[in-house]
């Protein structure tokens, strides 16, 4: 594994549920920030479904296209962009778009990783979709595993967030102010690994397990793909 493949950001500076009904992890992902989103896909933010698409070969190409307008016109770290694309696109959609962000992430590179680049901003929200899909025990898991990082909701800040994660990593003054952002990182993710190691083995061997037969992923991807094929309406335009 790669820690620092996914390195992004702007450089420091220096079954059904009812659309509007708001769960636990909901409200604490839209504290401070609260959303407005549309109430059907929008075309230019959603695909077409096909039917001749499902099941598909792989379960993981269902999650990883459907959001992939949504990813094409996100701009992190852009808070007022955010709102505005927010009324184009369904809940549904922004939370999956939230778990396909922060669980790659996770498996790319830990929980350090998914809270240091810019995709953190969306960590609450994939509480929530984990737990909208129907993954609750990877909600639980990932829910718990924020709660180390002792600031919750988890900020929508990159700044606050790595100002935090430079406090739990107890970075001197010379660390935390290097302009080799490579070397930043890396001293983020070495400082704070230890606090996350117990809930990522947790998390990779529930997201590994063979449960779902031996395709990438499957115990998670196949009920996330079943869920979307339940729930298309709310996450693609159907014709």
């Amino acid at each position: 594994m790669n820690p620092f493949k996914w390195i992004v950001g702007r450089k420091r500076a220096s079954q059904k549920q009812p659309p509007n009904e708001l769960n636990e992890h909901e409200r604490k992902a839209l504290e401070g920030r609260t959303f407005q989103f549309a109430n059907q896909p929008h075309p230019d933010f959603s695909m077409v479904w096909k039917d001749a698409d499902y099941p598909p070969k792989s379960w993981y190409d269902i999650p990883e296209t459907a959001t992939d307008r949504i990813s094409a016109r996100w701009q992190y770290d852009d808070i007022e962009v955010a709102h505005e694309l927010a009324k184009l696109i369904t809940k549904e959609q922004f939370q999956l778009f939230a778990v396909n962000n922060i669980v790659g992430q996770i498996c790319n590179g830990g929980f350090s990783q998914a809270l240091y680049n810019s995709y953190g901003e969306l960590a609450e929200d994939a509480v929530a979709g984990l737990e909208m899909c129907g993954h609750t025990e990877l909600s639980r898991i990932v829910d718990g595993a924020f709660d180390h990082f002792g600031e919750r909701p988890i900020p929508r800040s990159r700044e606050q967030r790595i100002a935090r994660l430079e406090d739990l990593a107890k970075l001197d003054e010379e660390a935390r102010n290097t302009t080799e952002f490579v070397k930043h990182a890396a001293a983020v993710f070495i400082g704070t690994s230890e606090k996350w190691e117990a809930a990522e083995d947790e998390f990779y061997s529930l997201l590994h397990a063979k449960t779902h037969g031996n395709g990438y992923n499957a115990a998670f991807f196949q009920p996330l793909a079943e869920w979307i094929f339940m729930n298309k309406e709310r996450l693609y335009i159907v014709e």
